[in-house]
């Protein structure tokens, strides 16, 4: 429904923004949440704040513009940036101000997680990160994640903050590089122990759906990369510049230790994907067929981690029997998918999917997806992960290599997040 141009918006924004801020409220925000509309908190936070906060609803006008079509080339540039850069003043302002107080920073927040997502969906592969790293400041200038959620008693829209920017932590190519920015201990004990988004009829979370359980797995395993990593790399530096002589015997045992943590690693992790569920509290709320959706969608992001495991642990092939198991598997679980509104979850597989892709079948198939999915839905995020995959059948056209996506991502000097 179009908003009234007597309503509280018209204070804020001008006839064009007013329209933006519509097209965000009934077209935008319904395509990038998993949730059903009741718990669709990118209008019950973001659009409910926009009502009586100026930078918010610049922002929210700046989304919807972004995806309107009416607008096209460089009028869609000069017309999103233009409400950004409104709304940055209004925070710019904000920020220097010496009398904020908690609301102050929960607006701040609200707003760089607005920005973070207009910035994915355009297909921008730095500004986001920068935004993110401004939540980042935010939390640690505030006490961090948990004195913030308590000072709002774990209010919904507050769980909604915390869950996007750890969906964003996690989903971040960074991760990759330096492991998630809060600890996997912490949001375990917010979202697997105190299990806050089952409390207080939080509903279905917009951007993780029912399955944070695997999401939450898929940081502790992006965490274990980087910690093996830097052990792998120093120790084949070592193997590389010494003869064996006298110290092969030590080399010996550092290698026999580390690949021993290695499968100790994998096994925990194993497990761990073995017997994780999707939030049952969660899963309740929903129809039926949304039920089978999100159980597919669940099983994709098991077989998604399987194939990380694979991969950046114990260094498989992508053309290995296991890691084409996988793919031909998940591969079919995102043919039923991509009719579905869960389509905006697809990324991170396809991304992992693509990599593992060692054939003209394969690759050909994937290239279907992929447009079948931009056609769908046209986030600019989407093109990049695309730019990404076929990269590395680039630089590994049979599949005999175990190429890392961030070493992609440094070369073009991109920062991805998989949103």
């Amino acid at each position: 429904m179009y908003i009234n141009l007597s309503s509280t918006f018209n204070l804020f924004l001008d006839d064009r923004g007013l329209k933006h801020l519509d097209f965000f409220e009934n077209q935008v925000a319904p395509m990038i949440s998993v949730s059903p509309q009741s718990s669709n908190y990118f209008l019950k936070t973001f659009f409910t704040l926009a009502i009586t906060n100026e930078s918010i609803s610049n922002g929210l006008a700046a989304w919807g513009a972004l995806f309107d079509n009416a607008i096209e080339g460089e009028d869609k540039y000069l017309t999103v940036n233009r409400y950004l850069q409104r709304g940055n003043e209004l925070i710019h302002k904000n920020e220097i101000s010496t009398n904020n107080d908690r609301f102050d920073s929960f607006i701040k927040l609200a707003y760089y997680l607005i920005v973070i997502g207009i910035h994915i969906c355009s297909g921008d592969t730095k500004q986001w990160h920068d935004y993110f790293n401004r939540c980042v400041r935010l939390f640690k200038d505030y006490g961090g994640i948990v004195k913030f959620i308590n000072d709002f008693k774990y209010s919904n829209d507050c769980k909604f903050l915390i869950s996007n920017f750890q969906f964003h932590d996690v989903m971040s190519s960074e991760t990759l590089k330096n492991g998630t920015i809060c600890s996997m201990n912490n949001y375990n004990d917010l979202f697997k122990f105190n299990k806050i988004l089952e409390l207080d009829d939080y509903g279905i979370d917009p951007y993780q759906g029912c399955i944070q359980s695997v999401y939450l797995l898929l940081g502790e395993i992006m965490n274990s990369y980087v910690e093996l990593k830097e052990e792998r790399f120093n120790l084949n530096k070592l193997l590389n510049s010494s003869t064996s002589g006298d110290s092969g015997p030590v080399i010996n045992n550092l290698r026999l230790s580390y690949l021993k943590r290695v499968n100790e690693k994998i096994s925990e992790l194993s497990n761990k994907i073995e017997y994780c569920q999707p939030n049952e509290t969660q899963m309740n709320q929903l129809e039926e067929i949304d039920q089978a959706n999100h159980l597919k969608l669940f099983e994709l992001y098991r077989i998604t981690c399987k194939m990380y495991l694979s991969l950046y642990l114990k260094q498989s092939q992508p053309i290995s029997s296991e890691m084409q198991n996988y793919l031909i598997n998940a591969q079919g679980i995102m043919d039923e998918l991509i009719q579905t509104n869960l389509i905006s979850s697809l990324n991170m597989s396809l991304l992992i999917c693509g990599i593992s892709c060692c054939n003209k079948f394969d690759r050909q198939n994937l290239n279907d997806k992929f447009c079948s999915i931009y056609e769908r839905y046209q986030v600019g995020n989407v093109k990049r992960i695309w730019d990404v995959v076929r990269e590395a059948w680039r630089r590994n056209p049979y599949g005999i290599v175990c190429i890392d996506w961030l070493d992609i991502c440094n070369d073009f000097g991109w920062k991805i997040s998989m949103c």
